[in-house]
């Protein structure tokens, strides 16, 4: 096992920080670091200090600009390129679904994730499609909405993202438009 560099108690191999003096451990992931201290702190009631500087992608003009996070969780953002503003989540993944079909050619996903050292949400959306987005349990994570429309996946982890433009209810919706489009031009040329 394991032992703090500061107090020389026993940590477990993969722990971020010493859970006797909150010392932080050697990890190559500052932002990984960044998370564990955010958590520790709102387990103890003290501030969570700030994540630091990510990158993320402007949903509105796909620019990439760097930007200073001050806590995991919900935050506004203005895209330093196109001006225009959106809502970002960023957060922890503690598990992922996602289920494809060959045959509409998309792929839908359902996330679940926990910031703000306690909050768990879930979150749903699908993609035109058909390959997987790698999203793995303790992967960091950030989700970018204009409205209430998610519209870019971040995985800061390794670095990946993905353009999220299609949902299984865009696809139904479709589909019954195109039901009740054919039920009208029966009834008018065939209702005799």
């Amino acid at each position: 096992m394991a032992r703090c560099p500061n107090c020389d108690s026993a940590v477990l191999p993969d722990a971020l920080i010493c859970a006797t003096c909150d010392e932080p451990l050697q990890h190559k992931d500052k932002l990984l670091l960044a998370y564990a201290m955010a958590d520790r702190a709102a387990e103890i009631g003290l501030e969570r200090p700030a994540i630091g500087t990510i990158s993320l992608i402007c949903p509105h003009c796909k620019a990439q600009s760097s930007l200073d996070v001050p806590h995991d969780g919900w935050f506004d953002v203005t895209c330093t390129r196109c001006r225009r503003s959106y809502r970002t989540l960023l957060a922890t993944v503690r598990g992922k679904r996602s289920r494809g079909s060959r045959r509409f050619g998309a792929r839908d996903y359902s996330v679940r994730v926990r910031h703000s050292g306690v909050v768990e949400e879930l979150i749903e959306y699908g993609q035109s499609g058909y390959g997987d987005f790698e999203l793995r349990s303790s992967d960091i994570v950030a989700f970018s909405y204009v409205g209430r429309t998610l519209i870019v996946t971040q995985n800061l982890t390794i670095r990946k993202h993905n353009v999220n433009n299609t949902t299984w209810g865009e696809i139904l919706q479709g589909t019954a438009g195109l039901l009740v489009i054919c039920g009208v031009i029966w009834w008018f040329f065939f209702r005799h």
